[in-house]
């Protein structure tokens, strides 16, 4: 991060220890980086350059663990952003635990459950990347015919990475 240029306390939450959607992107594009210049893999981490998202920002609308546990009278709950590919897209995304099976564009990767409503300590928007955290996830960009397959071993982390890895990678599924 500090490669990069990034300022590390702003690539967390304030009231949560995970990532912004927006360091998920960066670390997504790091990663497809690594396996194009190390593994020679034919990826392109461009896909991930951030002007080619549109941004939806939710103002005071996630209240992390960290927040919950000292409420809202004592911290202000932060912005958070959903984010989606200007480029068309064309997905399929299942998560078997919530009976997803779906084909659709990169939206389909959201579980906008999570943020129709504002509701701090009832919904997670920050679970709304791949429906949070799930046993097994399976990501296919159809639009992609290069081959490559992926694996994660994820943990929390991933929620906001695995959707953006998925417009460099054909077959993505997380553990």
């Amino acid at each position: 991060m500090h490669n990069d240029g990034m300022n590390h306390h702003e690539a967390f939450f304030r009231t949560d220890h995970h990532w912004k959607p927006q360091t998920g992107r960066w670390a997504a594009k790091h990663i497809l980086e690594i396996l194009r210049n190390d593994y020679g893999w034919n990826v392109d981490p461009d896909v991930l350059e951030s002007d080619r998202f549109e941004y939806v920002t939710y103002p005071e609308w996630f209240l992390g663990s960290q927040g919950k546990k000292v409420t809202l009278a004592r911290i202000r709950p932060d912005d958070f952003t959903m984010m989606y590919p200007k480029a068309r897209t064309l997905m399929h995304f299942e998560v078997l635990a919530e009976d997803v099976d779906r084909t659709g564009d990169f939206s389909i990767l959201y579980n906008m459950e999570q943020v129709e409503v504002r509701d701090y300590y009832n919904k997670s928007p920050y679970h709304s990347y791949v429906f949070g955290d799930q046993a097994l996830i399976k990501i296919t960009n159809k639009q992609l015919h290069n081959g490559k397959h992926i694996l994660i071993i994820r943990d929390s982390f991933s929620d906001v990475v695995e959707p953006f890895l998925s417009l460099g990678i054909e077959h993505l599924e997380a553990i």
